[in-house]
């Protein structure tokens, strides 16, 4: 399971041991690339893949290997209504598989996805997948 720090996939985890009884389970931290706070589905998406390509790349998994990644996002699914969610993508190379879903989504107070937004630089490099600045490091700064 490739995701970040930020996301407990021990609930994941125990899922597919439940289901496929000869499951290992091993997490990874891989770096997207992307950035702090992806925003949209496809942009958790294109996350996954590239955590997936990156495990693959440093040797943490084999080719042979079926592999999950994680990532959170946020999502404006109407103006001023603020959700975040997760994608899942399950790639089995040797099957050549991959699919992927997205959970159900949780209301994130508006505030904090514009505090977000509005931390990010107009010439951020990542602009295109989301905002400099995730949405727990917002909330980490206005806890006293």
């Amino acid at each position: 399971i490739i995701s970040d720090k930020h996301i407990d996939t021990s609930s994941l985890t125990t899922a597919f041991q439940e289901n496929f009884y000869n499951t290992t389970s091993e997490t990874y931290d891989v770096v997207s690339g992307l950035s702090a706070q992806i925003v949209g589905p496809s942009a958790a998406l294109e996350g996954c893949k590239l955590r997936i390509l990156g495990a693959r790349a440093q040797n943490l998994v084999t080719d042979d290997s079926v592999v999950v990644a994680v990532e959170s996002f946020i999502n404006e699914i109407v103006p001023g209504t603020w959700v975040e969610q997760f994608c899942m993508l399950v790639s089995d190379l040797p099957h050549e598989v991959d699919l992927h879903v997205f959970s159900q989504p949780v209301n994130v107070p508006t505030s904090l996805a514009l505090k977000s937004k509005d931390a990010t630089p107009a010439e951020y490099a990542l602009r295109s997948s989301g905002y400099a600045k995730s949405i727990i490091e917002v909330i980490s700064e206005n806890v006293p």
